[in-house]
């Protein structure tokens, strides 16, 4: 069985090299005079579209980052807790209550806080903690 396997993949091969003879191509004919130059190329793949064409960054024009835009905020600290007023406060400053809002563009308010002294602090934070400030400066 084995040889005659092999016996019929020895005649399948010869004539599959009989069947693959090298052939010469016949002469390309002469290009005419007045097309000498064209170079013909074949059609490539269209250039695709955007995915999403209309969507571009949008930035706040100067009259929105102007000082004339801003709105000036005086707030009263007296019976406020400290936090919770620092965190609204710091909403207000960044501009995050603006439809505007752009993280790298300054379209915040500006904020005036009064009676600061009498804020709340709650818990022992009055007498355990030391509040300072630092510019981040060496």
């Amino acid at each position: 069985a084995l040889s005659s396997c092999l016996q019929l993949s020895a005649m399948l091969a010869s004539a599959f090299a009989l069947s693959c003879a090298y052939v010469l191509p016949s002469p390309l004919p002469a290009p005419p005079a007045s097309r000498a130059a064209a170079v013909r190329m074949e059609a490539g793949v269209p250039v695709a579209t955007p995915m999403m064409p209309g969507q571009k960054t949008w930035m706040p024009k100067a009259e929105d980052r102007a000082m004339a835009a801003k709105k000036w905020y005086v707030v009263d600290a007296e019976g406020l807790r400290l936090g919770r007023m620092s965190s609204e406060i710091a909403k207000l400053l960044l501009g995050k209550h603006k439809p505007e809002f752009t993280p790298g563009a300054d379209v915040g308010d500006c904020v005036v806080v009064i009676n600061a002294e009498k804020c709340i602090v709650t818990g022992n934070k009055a007498k355990d903690k030391l509040y300072r400030r630092h510019s981040g400066r060496p």
